[in-house]
């Protein structure tokens, strides 16, 4: 079994396949794709995933590059294809394992993104596509729905200089329409507190912009906060991160000098000699 849901980040791609797994009963690995895999760390998860039957979900398959891709589709067709015939083992990496018919592969994927690689073909013949986008505001009329979402989630990405034009737009778009913000009242009086405890002045576009970046992480894995010095972008996270800590949500946060450090030092390596994940 297979799958291959695609859509923008934050829509539930992965969790739609571990939900799937959890209500058949099937156990469910995620692995997180990168640059760095080559077709023998596939190659070794997939050795493991048809041993035990388990279903595996490849978050982001496509930052894979396109040459380690074209290898792995022969893998993923070597296992489909000796489930197809019933066997009960599969070549893998030159390596005869056994093989439980249960085990599926399910891959992720953010299209149109800067570094993603596009699938190739035989590789795309081996998966259903499966669209996922994000749930609709069932108690409004989706044309209010669109334009609060255009609205709320572009405005914080634009200067302020632009944000009369931006605003021009939507009312081109949605002509005498004017959807009002959805609001967390409690939440807003949280970060207020939490701004106070920092000795900070909770003014009110200051709580707007740590309610904005709140709403940004919820659709996105990560966010810059880009100003000129002294803007308060500093701030603006260190006040949500207090107000989250007054809601006992523990959070953390560590401070890394991006220069100081190559990416394989932030993020991790494939060890090129024993195959294994070094941070």
């Amino acid at each position: 079994m297979g799958g291959a849901p695609a859509g923008p980040a934050g829509t539930g791609k992965t969790e739609t396949t571990k939900d799937l797994g959890k209500a058949i009963g099937m156990m469910v690995y995620v692995f997180n794709c990168s640059e760095q895999m080559d077709f023998r760390s596939c190659g070794n998860i997939y050795k493991g995933l048809a041993q035990t039957g388990a279903w595996g979900c490849f978050d982001e398959f496509n930052r894979i590059t396109v040459e380690v891709l074209s290898v792995v589709a022969t893998q993923v067709k070597s296992v489909l294809d000796s489930i197809k015939a019933k066997k009960k083992t599969c070549v893998l990496l030159g390596d005869e394992v056994n093989l439980i018919s249960t085990v599926g592969m399910f891959i992720t994927m953010n299209p149109g993104y800067a570094g993603r690689a596009e699938l190739p073909e035989n590789l795309k013949a081996l998966f259903r596509y499966v669209a996922c986008l994000l749930r609709s505001d069932r108690n409004r009329p989706e044309d209010q729905v669109l334009m609060r979402a255009l609205r709320d989630f572009n405005t914080p990405k634009i200067v302020t200089e632009d944000t009369s034009i931006f605003m021009g737009l939507i009312g081109d778009l949605f002509p005498a329409l004017d959807v009002p913000r959805k609001r967390n009242l409690d939440f807003e009086k949280t970060v207020r507190q939490a701004a106070l405890d920092l000795k900070l002045q909770p003014e009110d576009n200051f709580i707007l912009k740590v309610v904005q970046l709140v709403e940004l992480l919820e659709v996105r894995h990560s966010v810059f906060i880009i100003g000129l010095a002294g803007t308060g972008k500093s701030e603006v996270w260190k006040t949500l991160y207090k107000a989250y800590s007054n809601m006992k949500l523990k959070p953390y946060f560590n401070d890394i000098e991006p220069k100081a450090v190559t990416n394989d030092e932030l993020f991790g390596v494939i060890s090129a000699t024993t195959r294994e994940w070094v941070d």
